[in-house]
């Protein structure tokens, strides 16, 4: 029988004491112990397990009353390495999750109370008569103002001379203020702050025996580890002797054989395993737990419901690039693409992102090569569960109910372009920042936008991006999967610049339609009718043209028109 399972709770001393179910990953301690190196970092998806085994590393090493009750029974008690380091050090722990707000200034306080609070969990520590009175002078005076690049070393070296040994520094969720930032709006000023203040931490400091930080991405080039030549990164491509984030088979047989359902073991295999993850295949934690909190529950798809990526969705929507491999990853299938997991939030392109969708836990690596000092991995949704997700991405992010989802398709395969342009319109202005509507958005944006509305309903269409039919690629058609049902044809424009006619660019867009053919394909797939729609934006103003066919080739004529 299973022991409680307490999944909003991670803080791994409370969860022993109560007696809650744990799965031992303590072997996690010995891993980072035995690692050569003294500052590490550990990328890896939302839900993993990040921060109990940050707060599992902190209960192992940190000074204090005998902790032999908490891991007496775990992996880790056994070895050697890891008993060598047990409670020897003072250890700083911050967690910067909440770490977050609209604006930098607001963003800078959470930060600059954040550490005044670890400041003041340490002083016992650094107020000890063995530390030189000018350095307990400053720390005293780093309370009021603990904002600044020293603060970190400074505490170390207090640590140090108290303890004497080297102090340990644990950050958990160290990107969450640089994406916070980039979704902000203020990715720059929380970079520059961010580079000196734990490049200092963490570079050339003489008082520092470890540090270990974990986040989701591994924020690359312009962040503060280019600057930082001794930190490894345990990345998710990198293979590793033992992986501390996620369950493997052993332990997801074990918890189903105790709670007496071991005849679901497929089912939970086809749901929630197929991480590859440093070399190890591995299940999301969190959703196995979750699926044995609710006994007699059909699997569900936990994991996705735990937050909202921004970062993904807007490069989602801001890159068409993604269109043919999207629609290859909803068919089951995989897509081979360059790796880069050190991703430059500061100078995003198209190609980033596989890697951010890959790091965030979208996507796996079925396998990696490398050809021309590069890292190419073959990637795939991993399993059930993120396949719900990617079939309904687009419209979750997009539309919050099935309410604005239907009129817009009802309104593509009646023809109706008037009720269309003002349905794409209403969920631009609800659902697309300022930050994606710019004036001079690349017609890239439109297009996937579109698309992501359109995969939702594939199960009556089959939904394609820039298809060759006819003279040459229709933008998106919606092709019957049987006959007698409605097709669409549609093809988009960017006005290319300010004050240029809408209305004129959309007519044109459709006539591209009728003159190239590109309704051929549905007209093959036995569509009647065929609607063809021309459309034209700039920034938050579109137009829209449309037709409809009942049968042969287009006629010149536009039955409709709608401008906004």
């Amino acid at each position: 029988m299973l022991p409680p399972i307490n999944l909003g709770h991670s803080d791994f001393v409370s969860l022993r004491r109560r007696g809650e179910l744990y799965v031992d990953r303590s072997a996690f301690i010995g891993a980072v112990l035995g690692n050569p190196n003294r500052v590490l970092l550990f990328p890896r998806p939302r839900r993993f397990g990040k921060t109990l085994a940050m707060s599992m590393l902190r209960a192992w090493l940190e000074r204090g009353p005998d902790n032999a009750p908490l891991f007496g029974d775990l992996a880790v008690w056994a070895d050697p390495i890891a008993q060598a380091h047990r409670q020897r050090y003072a250890v700083i722990a911050l967690s910067l999750k909440d770490a977050k707000a609209a604006t930098w200034t607001e963003a800078r306080r959470t930060l600059t109370l954040l550490v005044q609070q670890e400041l003041l969990r340490c002083r016992p520590v650094w107020s000890d008569a063995r530390v030189d009175p000018a350095l307990r002078d400053l720390l005293q005076a780093d309370l009021a103002q603990a904002d600044h690049p020293l603060v970190l070393p400074r505490l170390c070296a207090a640590l140090r001379q108290a303890t004497g040994e080297g102090a340990v520094l644990l950050i958990d969720e160290y990107d969450a203020p640089l994406i916070n930032g980039w979704e902000q709006g203020h990715y720059g000023e929380a970079l520059a702050w961010y580079r000196s203040f734990f490049g200092a931490a963490f570079k050339d400091n003489p008082d520092l025996a470890l540090g270990v930080c974990t986040g989701v991405l591994q924020v690359g080039k312009e962040s503060t580890w280019s600057d930082l030549s001794n930190v490894t990164v345990a990345g998710l491509l990198d293979a590793q002797p033992f992986e501390p984030f996620g369950f493997g088979e052993a332990d997801v047989a074990d918890l189903l054989a105790r709670a007496g359902r071991s005849d679901e073991a497929e089912a939970v295999r086809a749901w929630y395993n197929g991480y590859a993850i440093a070399g190890h295949t591995v299940y999301n934690p969190w959703s196995v737990l979750r699926a044995l909190q609710h006994p007699g529950r059909p699997l569900s798809p936990w994991w996705v419901n735990t937050s909202q990526n921004v970062l993904v969705r807007r490069l989602l929507l801001s890159h068409h690039e993604l269109g043919a491999g999207l629609e290859r990853l909803l068919r089951g299938e995989t897509v081979e693409v360059v790796i880069e997991e050190a991703i430059p939030l500061g100078d995003l392109r198209p190609h980033h992102v596989w890697s951010l969708l890959l790091g965030s836990g979208y996507l796996t690596a079925r396998s990696v090569r490398w050809e021309d000092g590069r890292r190419r991995a073959l990637l795939a949704i991993p399993n059930g569960e993120v396949a719900s997700l990617w079939r309904a991405t687009f419209l979750d992010w997009l539309d919050p109910g099935e309410r604005e989802g239907a009129p817009l398709i009802a309104a593509l395969l009646r023809g109706d372009a008037e009720a269309l342009g003002a349905e794409i319109e209403a969920l631009l202005r609800l659902h697309a920042s300022a930050h994606d509507l710019t004036a001079t958005q690349d017609e890239a944006f439109y297009h996937a936008f579109l698309l992501g509305l359109l995969v939702r309903f594939s199960a009556t269409h089959e939904v394609r991006s820039n298809r060759e039919t006819g003279l040459g690629r229709a933008d998106l058609l919606m092709i019957p999967r049987r006959p007698g049902l409605p097709g669409v044809v549609m093809e988009l424009k960017r006005l290319p610049r300010r004050g240029g006619d809408l209305h004129r660019l959309a007519e044109t867009a459709l006539e591209q339609i009728q003159t190239r053919g590109y309704a051929d394909a549905l007209v093959a797939a036995g569509a009647a009718p065929v609607q063809a729609f021309g459309l034209s934006f700039a920034g938050r103003e579109l137009a829209v043209v449309g037709e409809t066919v009942a049968q042969g080739p287009l006629r010149p004529e536009i039955d409709s028109t709608v401008s906004r």
